[in-house]
């Protein structure tokens, strides 16, 4: 069933942010229009942590726009972890040159805390595993 409730949150396009509304629609038992399948909903209400836990983040938009250029660059190399590395290394000053500019990709990397930058390599791990299985 977890699977089931998996493969729902990604179908639905859910996030952490859908939590609050998910629950109450399972709580009060009311007609959301997202909580189409019976089974889920029990699954939901008998296991809701376990749900939290399984919504994907919301990501801003230095984050999406960051996850986009990870996939670009796997294109170029078709290593999964190469953009991982090469983001951190594009995105690390130089000792050398601590004047010099910060690229757009630089810029929007150092905006995140550690936690969205986790986030950021989930969903893109996510992504890569999605596409893979397909």
């Amino acid at each position: 069933m977890k699977e089931q409730v998996k493969e729902w949150i990604v179908d639905k396009n859910l996030t952490i942010d859908s939590f609050d509304s998910i629950m109450i629609g399972v709580i009060y038992n009311s007609e959301h229009n997202t909580l189409d399948d019976p089974d889920v909903r029990k699954w939901i209400g008998m296991h809701p942590s376990e749900f939290r836990e399984m919504l994907p983040p919301n990501l801003n938009d230095n984050q999406k726009d960051l996850v986009l250029w990870m996939q670009e660059n796997e294109c170029l190399t078709d290593d999964p972890l190469e953009p991982i590395s090469d983001l951190f290394l594009e995105s690390t000053p130089s000792e050398h040159f601590p004047n010099l500019p910060l690229s757009c990709v630089a810029a929007a990397y150092q905006s995140l805390n550690k936690k969205q930058k986790l986030e950021l390599v989930q969903k893109y791990l996510e992504q890569y595993l999605g596409r893979e299985e397909e």
